[in-house]
């Protein structure tokens, strides 16, 4: 239930835990394709490279419009940049040639991370997005987060990744939802605090409710005092119980 509202222009991406890819790609051409005009005329291009020795007119003068368009499409910029996010992720550059299906999972899944980046989102919501990174492409992906200008939502269980880029920290705790503002040791720090106090809080409702209620088993020993009982377990029961998680 609930409502999400996105202004027109907004674009939001999403990183799902796993994706599995049956891309007939190579790992480049797959990361490029998040350039949708580059990445089709670039599949066209090769498609019409491969029938240029034939010399028909058509296929010539098509190739010549499709690689124009590429030229104005600033394509080698966006091979350059596809390129350095790769290498960020991890891949070398001798295996941008390999096909996307010669991958792991895991592998598979930095492609897909490197294309949701290279779509330049407004927003992203990213599940788990380090589970398959290692130690030198989560420092990488910290660090473009970092200098990123884009808003984001993660959920993750790197302590180390969460204290170094989030300052908010959305708890929810039966069915509650609370907020804290601060990385996650801020979080931790202000949970216990409240722990303790919740605690605390606790401890006195329960003793004050045993003293209540024995006070009202005397006064129902007393017709005299049987209304008073009656009043004073109707104001009892309306006691909001405190609950230790």
């Amino acid at each position: 239930r609930g409502s999400i509202f996105v202004s027109g222009k907004t674009r939001v991406a999403y990183m799902p835990q796993e994706v599995v890819m049956e891309s007939v790609r190579s790992i480049l051409e797959e990361a490029i394709s998040s350039y949708k005009d580059i990445g089709e005329l670039r599949e066209r291009a090769h498609e019409l490279e491969a029938l240029l020795p034939a010399g028909d007119h058509e296929v010539l003068e098509e190739y010549a419009h499709v690689s124009q368009r590429l030229t104005e499409l600033n394509v080698d910029f966006a091979i350059a940049e596809t390129k350095k996010m790769l290498m960020g992720l991890g891949f070398k550059q001798k295996e941008f040639d390999n096909p996307v299906s010669s991958l792991s999972s895991g592998w598979q899944m930095r492609v897909v991370l490197a294309k949701l980046l290279l779509q330049k989102a407004d927003f992203y919501l990213f599940d788990e997005p380090t589970n398959h990174l290692d130690i030198v492409a989560k420092d990488w992906f910290l660090n473009f987060l970092r200098q990123s200008d884009f808003g984001f939502i993660l959920v993750c269980h790197d302590k180390y990744f969460l204290d170094k880029l989030c300052t908010t920290i959305l708890e929810l705790d039966r069915g509650q939802g609370t907020l804290f503002y601060g990385n996650y040791t801020d979080y931790e720090d202000e949970k216990e605090h409240r722990l303790e106090a919740l605690k605390s809080a606790y401890v006195q409702q329960q003793k004050e409710i045993k003293e209540k209620k024995q006070t009202i088993e005397r006064f129902r020993a007393k017709s005299s005092k049987a209304k008073m009982a009656k009043s004073m377990q109707r104001a009892l029961d309306k006691i909001e119980i405190i609950e230790l998680p």
